[in-house]
């Protein structure tokens, strides 16, 4: 590399100058090409800068007109307009130390969104590979059906068709003998023991009670004018189921444990798994709950930008698991955004008890004081990753006397979103 030694002074106006052109009587550019680099020493301090190009001109008046425009950036270095011949470097722009800076700031914040996007798209692919497994179980889950116009039927359905029915009473076993509505839809179903009912003089006046824990029978039963449905709970329903008269190939028990271990293996696959949550099976039961971990990583107030990104991180996870469960929720963000994934910035609001409930941490602080100045009584209660039950917040709850109430995350269950009440906090 070529060494070009300076004086102090002349350095120091290279050091400061963004453009600089350097001549010389001295024969500086022999062996120096374009984007060569040059080592600038002012023999205690050295700075390499690359060459843009150099020149050579019969005098320094013919190099002035050389560089025309570019004259302004020529140091002369004390150089007299003899008829000398005269050489020298142009030296590539130096870039401003503030605009470098901001150069840095959006190749930064450029990089972040690649890799943010990256991780959006992988997170987005797992959780719709999980949720694709979840619904290739679920359609061969076996719901039950509850109808009931006087005489009392329950209805064993495989996605959308009957394979199975049973009396729940002897009216049923006297109307419904000989009915036949196995591999017929729900609403085909219905509308057969309805009429079938009518023509032996069954009182219809109220229409078809119809109950099951599948919300999804909703659907298919709402529109039929003369039916109502009524969704039931997990204990409801092996209750009724209890009630069978007159088949015994109905068998809840073993049709929920299969269900379920089959649906327990897809989530244990699935990466957030043991880290995000975690689930069990009890009394054939299944239960998915986040871990505790996880749930006080999510009620961590961020202290510098690191954990508040990190957090910011581990609830868009949160909000994929949400999305593996069928849990609604809203977000709130930037509209439009959801192009890119980025819709799901902030988790709003949770879908619970029939309603969006709003989430969130905090600390809630009471203090009393009396006329002496003196603490009367002081109370803290601290709650963090927690759903906020009631429809009204911290301030109104007190104005009003009403009772606040917050579930802490990791006591919802996420397969059906229900909790026990024993875990509910209440201020």
């Amino acid at each position: 590399m070529r060494k070009i030694i300076l004086d102090e002074q002349t350095f120091k106006i290279f050091k400061k100058k963004r453009r600089f052109i350097y001549a010389s009587y001295d024969n500086i550019i022999e062996n120096i090409n374009a984007k060569d680099k040059v080592l600038v020493s002012s023999g205690t301090k050295d700075k390499k800068r690359k060459v843009i190009k150099t020149y050579e001109a019969n005098n320094l008046d013919e190099l002035k007109n050389i560089l025309a425009k570019k004259t302004k950036y020529l140091y002369l270095n004390n150089l007299e307009n003899k008829q000398y011949k005269v050489y020298a470097i142009e030296f590539k722009k130096r870039l401003n130390i503030i605009f470098k800076i901001f150069l840095i700031f959006i190749l930064l914040i450029v990089l972040f969104g690649l890799f943010y996007l990256a991780r959006v798209q992988i997170r987005n692919y797992s959780t719709n590979k999980i949720i694709e497994e979840i619904n290739s179980v679920k359609e061969n889950e076996i719901s039950y059906v509850f109808i009931e116009i006087n005489p009392k039927i329950v209805l064993e359905v495989k996605g959308d068709v009957i394979i199975n029915q049973s009396c729940l009473n002897e009216d049923c076993l006297s109307v419904f003998n000989d009915i036949g509505i196995q591999n017929k839809s729900i609403e085909e179903a219905v509308d057969i023991l309805y009429n079938s009912a009518k023509e032996k003089g069954i009182d219809v006046t109220d229409g078809v009670k119809v109950s099951s824990t599948n919300t999804n029978i909703k659907e298919k039963v709402e529109n039929i004018e003369y039916s109502t449905y009524q969704n039931i709970n997990k204990e409801e329903e092996k209750e009724l189921i209890a009630e069978v008269i007159d088949n015994t190939s109905i068998n809840y028990t073993e049709n929920q444990k299969s269900y379920n271990e089959e649906l327990l293996e897809v989530y244990q696959s699935d990466s957030a798994y043991g880290d995000i949550y975690t689930c069990g099976i009890e009394n054939d039961e299944l239960s998915c709950y986040i871990t505790n971990e996880f749930y006080n990583i999510l009620g961590d107030d961020p202290s510098s930008l690191d954990s508040m990104l990190y957090q910011f991180d581990r609830i868009i996870e949160f909000m994929a698991v949400l999305d593996k469960f069928g849990i609604d929720y809203t977000t709130s963000g930037i509209e439009g955004a959801e192009i890119i994934g980025l819709d799901k910035i902030t988790l709003n609001k949770i879908y619970i008890n029939g309603d969006y409930r709003r989430w969130g941490n905090g600390t809630i602080g009471g203090t009393s004081i009396g006329n002496d100045g003196q603490i009367i009584g002081e109370n803290n209660f601290s709650y963090k990753a927690s759903i906020l039950l009631d429809d009204y917040d911290l301030g109104e709850a007190m104005l009003y006397n009403y009772d606040f109430h917050v579930l802490p995350l990791n006591k919802l269950n996420l397969i059906d979103s229900s909790y026990d009440e024993s875990d509910v906090i209440t201020f």
